[in-house]
């Protein structure tokens, strides 16, 4: 991670430089030590950084205590700059660890500091957690059950934590032969009842009109607990099929499947326009400036051009995924699987087509050699153009995929404050120009 000197102000987040900084925030930590306990490292590490907005990170407490046995605490904190912090996030009492209480407040720092399963932004989590199975037994009655009979002995695992936004739970079966897990997913702002609702109505659509699109079949939900559960739709990551498979015809099974999602009628109150993401442009100049003055020549030469290209909005939004990348979907000899809905929309269907091109040419370089790359690309463009009832414009799918490498994977090392160097936002950049002047798309 960047070191605490070398991150530049921000003026929405002052504290930003100090909450990073081990050393400082382990003098802090050491304060609320009970007798006979040291501190022996304080790590930060999995930060996700909005420049302008928050920061979310974990700390990790390594300790020795008074009898030579060892410890170790995990805290999620969040940061507020010019929005301030609720009240749940204020008033909580210290944090009681094995090794002392450790504040849940930092008032000059406006940071916010709790253990996981106690997020105040999800006071569902902490039962979800502790309840474990038994949580079906009495509190959530699911409307379909993925057992047969009596629930069976079940094993819960965090898969995914971002603190003060939402947690996805794996519960696996422990006395079976196959697992057969399910999952289930916490929300902070999230309408978990809208969430459950929707994917319904998606399963049926799949299940009715479009075989070729698989899902994650759902459960149920709980209102009080703000938390849906689904199962598992089956196969493998993409990313992980690559290499046992003809790219282009899996690419073209991909494309097929979100095609399937842009043909539904499943009704959404989001919508997605180009503003949401030309204003992230901007935001991205800003931050990029900050973090790395001595490409000022290129960040100005890939982002003004696209600011003033920067197209309407189409006349009739269709369906979206929101969020369509390589990571949502899961390939197996039936079908294609897309995951996590939770952005689902309507909007600019070649914002998802450009979604998952970004994403997939920043993971293939150099992997796949650039004709490689090409190809499946080309595949997966075709063959979407041919699967649905509207002229896919390939100038205009240029700039959504130039945009979003931008916004996406140039500013990512930026939000995770990495530590290393210009040299790969440099070539991001590049193959943003590149995509903007239509060298991807023929």
């Amino acid at each position: 991670m960047l070191a605490a000197f070398r991150i530049p102000a921000d003026a929405e987040l002052p504290q930003l430089a100090a909450i990073v900084d081990e050393d400082a925030m382990a003098a802090r930590f050491r304060a609320g030590l009970a007798p006979g306990w040291t501190l022996k490292r304080c790590r930060v590490h999995d930060v996700r950084y909005y420049p302008g907005a928050t920061c979310l990170l974990l700390y990790t407490l390594k300790l020795d205590g008074p009898a030579g046995e060892r410890a170790s605490v995990a805290l999620a904190a969040r940061a507020f700059g010019s929005e301030p912090a609720a009240a749940e996030f204020q008033s909580r009492q210290p944090l009681a660890t094995a090794a002392g209480f450790l504040p849940a407040w930092m008032p000059d720092l406006a940071l916010a500091l709790w253990q996981f399963p106690d997020d105040p932004a999800m006071p569902g989590l902490a039962s979800v957690w502790r309840s474990g199975g038994a949580l079906f037994d009495a509190a959530v009655q699911l409307q379909r059950t993925p057992w047969h009979g009596p629930r069976p002995s079940l094993e819960l695992a965090a898969v995914s934590y971002v603190p003060a936004k939402r947690c996805i739970l794996r519960y696996d079966r422990v006395d079976h032969g196959r697992p057969e897990p399910f999952y289930g997913k916490v929300y902070a702002v999230d309408d978990a009842a809208l969430v459950h609702s929707r994917n319904l109505a998606l399963w049926d659509y799949a299940a009715r009109s479009a075989p070729e699109l698989g899902l994650a079949p759902p459960l149920g939900y709980d209102a009080r607990i703000n938390a849906a559960w689904q199962a598992a739709p089956g196969g493998v990551s993409l990313l992980d099929a690559l290499d046992d498979q003809d790219v282009p015809a899996l690419f073209r099974r991909v494309a097929a499947a979100l095609a399937a999602v842009h043909r539904s009628a499943v009704p959404s109150v989001r919508r997605w326009r180009v503003w949401d993401e030309s204003s992230k442009l901007e935001r991205a100049r800003v931050a990029l400036l900050r973090f790395h003055p001595e490409l000022q020549a290129e960040v100005e030469a890939t982002i003004a051009p696209l600011m003033a290209a920067c197209p309407a909005d189409i006349a009739q939004p269709v369906a979206v995924h929101g969020d369509f990348h390589c990571n949502q979907v899961l390939v197996d000899d039936e079908r294609i699987s897309i995951l996590d809905f939770d952005l689902f929309g309507h909007g600019d269907p070649l914002h998802d087509v450009a979604r998952f091109l970004s994403r997939f040419e920043t993971f293939a370089q150099g992997l796949f050699a650039p004709t490689d790359l090409r190809a499946a690309q080309e595949a997966f463009v075709s063959a979407y153009a041919i699967l649905v009832p509207w002229n896919v414009d390939r100038r205009r799918l240029a700039w959504w995929k130039a945009a979003l490498l931008v916004n996406r994977q140039v500013l990512k090392s930026v939000k995770k404050l990495s530590d290393t160097g210009s040299e790969p936002v440099s070539a991001l950049l590049g193959a943003a120009r590149a995509a903007a002047e239509g060298r991807d798309f023929a």
